[in-house]
């Protein structure tokens, strides 16, 4: 029996396994990058009328010094959106006015790496992306309005650019318009052939809502005597001016009615005088573009004021702006015809304000 055991035992050790000197394990394993927060970069902002492809300025000029719009203007953003998650990460990009009216952006293209963004630098495609937004402003929407650009990522959470803007929509245009003593204007004793200044002056002030600046514009009717007992010099009618030179020249013997006018800076010229021009109701305001110059020449007929342009000069569309509560005055002079007899009581002299 101990002989047998003996044979037994050593063949268990034969066939036992040989084991590595080293010990496993294992444990799962994951990471997120986490969900960053896009970033808003505004690279070209207008205020237009039209599409992007074929933009229309705002007026003939393309001139605007304040923040407010009128319905049917547009304002343009050109954007970019980065996701450090990368392009795949963001969704779409919205104009929001006052939390409400959301206007959506639509993809201006393929991101180059040529292009920048400031803040951001070079642009890159893994990460970016260009977005147009077109405000355009409602009939119903009026007075001091926020405009938010908010960028939206895969999961449309939301996230507002830091870049603002306040408008004024839709504001009121309106002027105060009235004489230094309160009465039409009138004019100083003379005789036939005298020319005769005018003893009150009007005051204009733009008091227009929402910083609106004007170009302002003057014209008047002829005087007439209403009981048609008068004579100047061929019948009842004491005409404007029937010449076609704008600036009254020296010692000039053209009959009619000239005014001279200054706010701050701006004066009529030299000591000089302008014939007035007749209102015309049907009349357009008419404009020039000319390099870094130009300016409405005429608006229902009326000239500029207080500085005109004349002759072939290029207007300057900036000598005749009233700005907002800015105020300008005006005074008249007439050049009686001969012969001339009569009382002239009826006419009227109008101010125009053209928004910029």
């Amino acid at each position: 029996m101990k002989k047998l055991l003996a044979i037994f035992v050593a063949l268990a050790m034969l066939v036992a396994p040989v084991m590595a000197d080293v010990a496993t394990g294992s444990v799962g394993a994951g990471a997120a990058p986490g969900d960053q927060t896009p970033t808003i970069c505004v690279k070209h902002r207008n205020v237009i009328i039209g599409t992007q492809a074929d933009p229309v300025g705002i007026n003939a000029l393309d001139y605007r010094t304040s923040l407010y719009a009128f319905a049917g203007e547009q304002i343009s953003f050109n954007i970019v959106v980065r996701d450090a998650n990368g392009a795949a990460d963001i969704g779409p990009a919205k104009i929001r006015v006052d939390g409400g009216p959301e206007v959506l952006c639509v993809d201006a293209g393929d991101v180059t790496g040529d292009e920048t963004c400031d803040g951001l630098g070079s642009l890159n495609a893994a990460t970016d992306k260009k977005f147009f937004c077109l405000l355009t402003v409602e009939p119903t929407w009026y007075g001091d309005s926020e405009i938010v650009i908010t960028a939206y990522n895969s999961a449309f959470m939301p996230t507002d650019g830091t870049h603002t803007e306040n408008w004024y929509f839709n504001p009121a245009i309106s002027m105060s318009v009235t004489t230094n003593d309160g009465l039409p204007i009138h004019f100083e004793d003379g005789q036939p052939g005298d020319w005769v200044h005018s003893l009150n002056k009007m005051q204009v002030k733009n008091v227009a809502e929402g910083g609106v600046n004007m170009w302002m514009f003057i014209a008047g009717t002829d005087l007439t005597d209403p009981s048609g007992a008068s004579l100047c010099p061929t019948s009842n009618v004491l005409r404007l001016h029937d010449g076609d030179d704008t600036i009254v020249e020296p010692n000039s013997d053209d009959t009619g009615m000239a005014y001279r006018g200054w706010s701050g800076t701006q004066w009529t010229s030299w000591e000089g005088w302008v014939w007035m021009s007749k209102y015309d109701q049907n009349a357009e305001c008419e404009a020039i573009e000319m390099s870094n110059y130009g300016g409405y020449t005429t608006c229902y007929g009326g000239r500029p004021v207080p500085f005109p342009n004349s002759g072939d000069d290029v207007p300057n569309q900036l000598e005749n702006v009233l700005t907002n509560q800015g105020t300008m005055e005006i005074e008249f002079k007439l050049h009686y015809p001969v012969p001339c007899i009569g009382t002239f009581s009826e006419g009227t002299i109008y101010l125009f304000g053209k928004a910029i």
